[in-house]
């Protein structure tokens, strides 16, 4: 995705030398006669800037240049490595850079998309993290803000949207407008947009501190009659709410507009006043409340982005946990106490919190605030690291310093940055300030170092079955020995039927051993969870006795954060070889049944899959068991409701190896289906990829259903098909357009690549163990480590528990000079493998 090698000392240098006043840029996507550009696009950037003696560089990327003019003289039209030289420049100074801009075809910089459904033509940017110099000249770093002012020539008939409000439109050649926006106010070229098609757009009003804020929807003209506008205007309403009482600071950027694009690609893009989300977030069929709950979830990551990264941003990307963290805690506290998902924060230890974790301990793990010396770096901490660890750190350092000082300290920072650019000390500087805490401390143990603790309680229980002490006691591995201050709860729980809470305290740990006092003379509960109410991050443990209950009761804990805790901690100890896998899958099916909370249900489902397909030797009476009970949690859970939903999923992904493969194929067909099952859009494509996986359907099905209704997301799901059918032509085509710079882009690739890898096809696919690892240095040669290089390595990376993935990536880690990053995929790829492998050795 980065074809720009700016550094960090780079960006610091032309910092210091360059402010920036204003760029114009003018923009014609249309091909002179009023219709759509069909490969590129004229660009012209007018940018006025001060500048501190000597030369620099202006980032740009055309096809070709016309002209450079640098106050009034022509200047040299030579780019190297997509930098244009300026010598001599005065104090002030005007640049004007005309030329041809090429349309993207995956997604950096301009993209141009067709839509199957209708073949209508969509213009689309995403300019993240250096791909703007693709769509118009500019100083591409963070830190180097200024007004934008946009005009763009495109159809007349089509909606053109960008991070301004249009101001005025005039006629243009053969028939099409040119609409010229409002400047923006101070933003960097990363958050800039631009969108233009025959989009399908509602309005809506919020009303913010200064008077009513326009809100628009978007999408395109054949997702309109699945667009859910009531609801999303409803949940960004309620993120305007929430975000202007916590952030003390009025919406900054005029209207706000939320446009759904063409594919499925990235969750998300925090343009300024013009969020890009992706198209799979329309539905087309009924789904689940999680898949609801994740909706609302990215649109208020997304606003929370408005104040987090846009009206306050990072001077450079070694602070990008300031963006993403940030945006991910608010989001889910958004969701939380705004919408109707109330238990956000059990879908955030269920599903963040098990990927944070799991990142963490991997071989690549790095601290939240990592060196970043150059892009290529930066792009590949933008991570579970970044993100997920990121916010829980987060939610731990608002019960460190209290949230009422935390939202002090935000309103202060946003009051004294707004449209600036900052650092982690300027937002630790004002936590301090509000909370009258040092977080010196604080900051190097959480936020400057890397991997994560393990807590577990210790006691002593005397002949009246009372505490006669009680202790947490926290460990850390040898290769990272820091032990962090946690400001956590300890619950107590019994009960015949259910495991009730039955005390609480709050306690500060610290240390490899914290006494609690308070505890002593307590009666014993049946079971004890350190990290109660899930407030820190680390990993729990559980002492002898609680472990014995929580191995047979586990489902049994009567609150859902408090459970989503348990059987975190027990799928970690799974993981890493402390629980047997098998007791695991025991344990989990058994309580899935009677599971009344449904993210802590699709979270033990998932684990029972990958437990299935990782960790337990290749077994079709394992696989037969869950495939048995998920066919009868399909008859007998509620007609219509998202736990039946769930439970399909299971069945359809596992029961194609089993003898329930006739009952699949059935239900496909439409002869055998259990009441509240809907043969809808979505759960067609799930049964064609289960279906396609075991040979059950061939190429002609999977082409067929395509045409039943032919739309981007179909697309994508019959590229999946088709790469999950076991046979060696399937699978030689999949290769071919995943790995040759003619074959697929863009979205196409990433899902042909995610349906390549299936357990039950190792044997077919043995050839491409070792076709993988002679070709990945070649994928990142010949992109530059861009996005299609990293679909080539990380998506297409082997997914299969087999010995020979560890000997040839061995081999290829032997190699001297491989690129960090590249090294990194195979690294984890690796490790993953080798954990797996142990698991089974140990008999599961």
């Amino acid at each position: 995705m980065i074809a720009s090698r700016l550094t960090e000392m780079e960006a610091r240098q032309r910092s210091a030398q360059l402010t920036v006043h204003s760029y114009d840029v003018t923009l014609d996507l249309t091909d002179g006669e009023g219709r759509a550009a069909e490969s590129t696009f004229r660009s012209r950037t007018v940018v006025a800037f001060s500048a501190e003696g000597g030369g620099t560089f202006i980032d740009v990327q055309p096809v070709s240049l016309d002209s450079v003019v640098l106050n009034g003289v022509a200047l040299e039209t030579t780019i190297r490595d997509g930098r244009l030289v300026l010598p001599g420049m005065a104090a002030d100074n005007v640049l004007v850079v005309d030329g041809v801009f090429a349309l993207a075809n995956e997604q950096q910089g301009l993209e141009r998309t067709v839509d199957p459904a209708d073949g209508e033509v969509y213009f689309a940017s995403l300019m993240f993290m250096a791909a703007a110099q693709r769509v118009f000249a500019c100083f591409d770093q963070p830190d180097l803000k200024a007004p934008y002012t946009f005009h763009i020539t495109a159809p007349s008939e089509w909606e053109v949207i960008s991070n301004g409000s249009v101001a005025t439109t005039e006629p243009a050649a053969g028939g099409a407008v040119t609409r010229h926006f409002t400047p923006t106010a101070p933003i960097p070229a990363y958050i800039t947009a631009v969108l233009a098609g025959p989009y399908h757009r509602v309005t809506d009003t919020v009303e913010g501190p200064d008077g009513p804020i326009e809100l628009g929807l978007a999408c395109v003209r054949s997702a309109a009659p699945f667009l859910d506008a009531e609801r999303c205007f409803r949940w960004t309403k309620a993120g305007f709410d929430l975000f202007h009482r916590m952030f003390g600071y009025p919406y900054p950027f005029g209207k706000y507009d939320q446009i759904f694009g063409t594919d499925a690609g990235i969750g998300g893009m925090e343009n300024a006043g013009a969020v890009t989300l992706t198209g799979g977030m329309i539905f087309r069929s009924a789904v689940t409340d999680l898949e609801h709950e994740a909706v609302v979830y990215t649109i208020l990551h997304e606003l929370s982005h408005m104040w987090f990264g846009d009206l306050v941003t990072t001077a450079w990307w070694q602070d990008t946990w300031l963006n993403e963290a940030f945006a991910t805690f608010a989001g889910y506290l958004a969701v939380a106490e705004g919408t109707e998902f109330a238990d956000a924060w059990t879908t955030f230890a269920q599903h963040d919190k098990v990927m944070a974790l799991a990142a963490d301990q991997l071989p690549s793990t790095h601290p939240i605030s990592a060196d970043v010396p150059d892009l290529r770096t930066a792009l590949s901490n933008f991570d579970d690291i970044t993100y997920q660890k990121g916010a829980a750190v987060l939610r731990q350092l608002v019960a460190y310093v209290g949230e009422e000082p935390f939202e002090q300290a935000l309103r202060a920072y946003f009051r004294e940055h707004a449209f600036g650019n900052t650092t982690l000390a300027d937002l630790l500087l004002a936590l301090e300030k509000a909370s009258g805490r040092d977080l010196g401390t604080w900051s190097t143990q959480w936020l400057q170092s890397a991997q994560v603790n393990t807590l577990r309680p210790e006691y002593e229980v005397d002949a009246d079955g009372l505490l006669s002490n009680f202790a947490v006691v926290q460990t850390a591995v040898p290769e990272h020995p820091v032990l962090r201050d946690h400001r956590l709860t300890i619950g107590f729980y019994s009960g015949n039927e259910r495991l009730v809470r039955t005390h609480q305290v709050k306690v500060d740990v610290s240390g490899e051993r914290t006494d609690v006092g308070s505890l002593i003379g307590i009666p014993a509960p049946a079971v004890v969870i350190v990290n109660d109410e899930d407030l820190t991050y680390a990993k729990v443990r559980f002492d002898p006795a609680s472990l014995a209950v929580i191995s047979r009761r586990a489902g049994e804990v009567e609150d859902p954060l408090a459970r989503a805790v348990v059987w975190t901690a027990l799928w970690d100890m799974t993981r890493y070889g402390e629980l047997p896998a098998s007791t695991y899958v025991e344990v989990a099916l058994a309580a899935a049944g009677s599971e009344e909370q449904l993210t802590i249900l699709e979270r033990l489902l998932k684990n029972l899959e990958y437990s299935l397909s990782h960790y337990l030797d290749p077994s079709a009476e394992a696989q037969q068991s869950v495939a048995d009970t998920a066919w009868t949690a399909l008859h007998e859970t509620r007609p219509g409701s998202d736990h039946q939903k769930l439970w399909l999923r299971t069945f359809a992904r596992l029961a194609g190896g089993t003898s329930k493969a006739t009952e699949l194929q059935s239900l496909y067909a439409g002869d055998v289906v259990p009441a509240g099952v809907e043969l809808d859009f979505e759960t067609r494509w799930l049964l064609v990829h289960s279906l396609a996986a075991y040979g059950l359907v061939d190429r002609a099905a999977i082409d067929a259903e395509l045409a039943q209704d032919s739309n981007v997301i179909a697309d994508l799901y019959a590229a999946t098909g088709r790469a999950l059918l076991p046979t060696a032509e399937a699978k030689a085509a999949a290769w071919e357009l995943v790995t040759t710079p003619e074959g697929a882009q863009g979205g196409i690739k990433g899902a042909t690549a995610r349906g390549f890898w299936h357990p039950a096809q190792i044997e077919l696919l043995r050839p491409y163990l070792a076709k993988y690892f002679e070709s990945i240095d070649a994928f990142w040669a010949t992109d530059d480590g861009g996005e299609q290089a990293w679909v080539s390595t990380k998506t297409l990376a082997p997914s299969v528990v087999d010995e020979e993935v560890v000997s040839r990536a061995e081999e290829w880690l032997a190699l001297p000079d491989r690129p960090a990053m590249l090294r990194r995929t195979v690294e984890e790829t690796v490790y993953e493998v080798r954990q797996a492998l142990r698991i089974r050795r140990a008999g599961g």
